[in-house]
C-alpha cells in the first residue's frame, strides 16, 4: 500500500501552525469487513445525479473534465485546455536593482461550473463550452478576455446568467499590481451586464449560486492552493443584482453542498451553513478526530455528517469515517473521501483508483473508464450535476 498524495496545500500561517502542533496519541482506527465490488447497476431512466471530476496539469496544458455516476461507471471524458500561465508581480516599492520578485497568478481558479442541466468549461482562456448528460459538448461563447488576464465563472441553476471574475495582472513594478473586476450579465449574448465590485485589493471569483444567491470565493491573487476545489479561504454571498453582500462563510474545507461548507481545527469538526451559523460536533478531541487528514474532509448534502480520512500516526494508509454530532464511525478502508455525490454515496480515491462507496452498506464501486492524465495522480471532487448547492 502506498500514501496518498496531498490534493490541496494551504499557505495560510495559522493552518500551517496548527498542523506543526504536537501529535496526538495513536487511536486504534475502527476496522472494516474486507469489501467487494459491487456489481455495476443498468442506469436509471432519467439518470441519478453524476459526480464532476476535473483533472488539471500545468498551465497552458490538456485538462480533463468527466462524469462518474454512482454505479463507478465513468461517462466519456471531455478534454480542454487550461488558461495560459500568468505572472503575478507582488507590490515592491522601489522595484530593487536586481528586479521586482514575481510569482504564478493563482492557479488555482476553477475553470469549471455546474448548472442544474450541464457543466460549464473553459476551453483556453475564452472559449466557454458546455457539456450536456449525454455527453454533448457545446461551443457556448468566446469571452473577452483582456490581456495578462484570468476570468472564473459560475454559470446560474437555470443556464441564464453568466457571473464572471476577472483578475488582470499588472508589469513588474506597476501600480496597482492586479485589478479585480466582477459582474454578472446574460450567458447567452452578454447583455444586460451589472457591474457587482471592483477592486485592486481584493481577489475573489464567482464559484456557484446559492437561492438565487452568487457564492464568490475570497483567495490570493498569486500562487496558492485551499482545502477546497476553488482555491478559496472563505465566501461570500452576494446579491446578483446589486453587489451587496448578503452573508459570508469562514469555514473552506471541502466541496460547498447545501448545507453549507465542513468546518475543521485540529481536534474539531462541523459544519457552516449558509446563514453563518456554525455547529461543532460533539466529539473527544484526542479521539478519532484529533487524525483527521485536513486535505480529505467533505460535508454531506444536508451538512448532518462529514466525511474525513483519520490516519493513525503508524499506519501508512487513510481510513474514511464518517463523523456526526457525537458519532464516528468506519465507512471505507484505505480510502480518502473526494465529496458526496448524493445522500447515500460518497466519491473517495483508493490507494490506486477512484470508486464511489455506498453508505448504507458500505459497499464499494471502482470507476470504471476514467480517462486521467499520465504522471499526474488522480482526478479531484469539483460537485455534483445537477448542482446541488440549494
Amino acid at each position: 500500500m502506498v500514501a496518498f498524495p496531498r490534493r490541496w496545500a494551504v499557505g495560510i500561517a495559522v493552518l500551517a501552525l496548527a498542523a506543526c502542533s504536537t501529535p496526538p496519541a495513536a487511536t486504534p482506527v475502527p476496522t472494516l469487513a474486507a469489501q467487494s465490488p459491487s456489481p455495476t447497476s443498468s442506469p436509471k431512466p432519467g439518470g441519478g445525479p453524476l459526480a464532476v471530476l476535473v483533472q488539471r496539469a500545468g498551465a497552458g496544458e490538456p485538462y480533463v473534465i468527466q462524469l462518474l455516476r454512482s454505479d463507478g461507471r465513468a461517462l466519456p471524458a471531455v478534454h480542454a485546455m487550461t488558461r495560459s500561465l500568468k505572472t503575478y508581480f507582488p507590490p515592491a516599492s522601489p522595484c530593487p536593482a536586481g528586479g521586482c520578485a514575481s510569482d504564478s497568478a493563482n492557479y488555482q481558479l476553477p475553470e469549471t461550473s455546474v448548472s442544474s442541466t450541464r457543466v460549464y468549461f473553459l476551453d483556453g482562456e475564452a472559449d466557454l463550452k458546455s457539456l450536456s448528460r449525454a455527453g454533448t459538448v457545446t461551443l457556448v461563447r468566446h469571452l473577452n478576455v483582456p490581456a495578462n488576464s484570468n476570468i472564473s465563472f459560475a454559470v446560474s441553476p437555470d443556464d441564464r446568467r453568466l457571473a464572471v471574475g476577472q483578475l488582470t495582472y499588472g508589469a513588474a513594478g506597476a501600480t496597482p499590481a492586479f485589478s479585480l473586476r466582477l459582474y454578472v450579465e446574460n450567458l447567452v449574448d452578454g447583455k444586460g451586464r451589472v457591474d457587482l465590485f471592483q477592486s485592486d485589493a481584493v481577489a475573489e471569483w464567482p464559484v456557484g449560486w446559492h437561492a438565487g444567491k452568487l457564492v464568490v470565493a475570497v483567495g490570493q491573487p498569486g500562487v496558492f492552493t485551499g482545502f477546497n476545489p476553488y482555491g478559496a479561504i472563505e465566501y461570500h454571498l452576494v446579491d446578483a443584482d446589486a453587489g451587496t453582500r448578503q452573508g459570508s462563510i469562514g469555514c473552506s474545507f471541502g466541496p460547498l453542498v447545501a448545507g453549507g461548507s465542513a468546518c475543521w481545527t485540529p481536534g474539531k469538526l462541523g459544519r457552516q451553513d449558509w446563514t453563518g451559523a456554525t455547529t461543532q460536533f460533539r466529539l473527544d478531541p484526542t479521539g478519532m478526530v484529533s487524525q483527521v487528514q485536513e486535505s480529505y474532509v467533505a460535508l454531506s448534502p444536508d451538512g448532518s455528517e462529514v466525511a474525513a480520512a483519520v490516519r493513525a500516526i503508524a499506519a501508512t494508509t487513510n481510513t474514511t469515517l464518517l463523523f456526526g454530532d457525537g458519532s464516528a464511525a468506519a465507512l471505507a478502508a484505505d480510502a480518502a473521501p473526494l465529496g458526496w455525490l448524493d445522500a447515500g454515496h460518497v466519491v473517495i480515491l483508493m490507494t490506486s483508483d477512484l470508486a464511489v462507496v455506498n453508505v448504507a452498506d458500505k459497499s464499494v464501486n471502482p470507476a470504471i473508464g476514467l480517462s486521467t492524465l499520465p504522471g499526474h495522480g488522480f482526478p479531484s471532487f469539483f460537485g455534483v450535476l445537477p448542482a446541488t448547492l440549494g
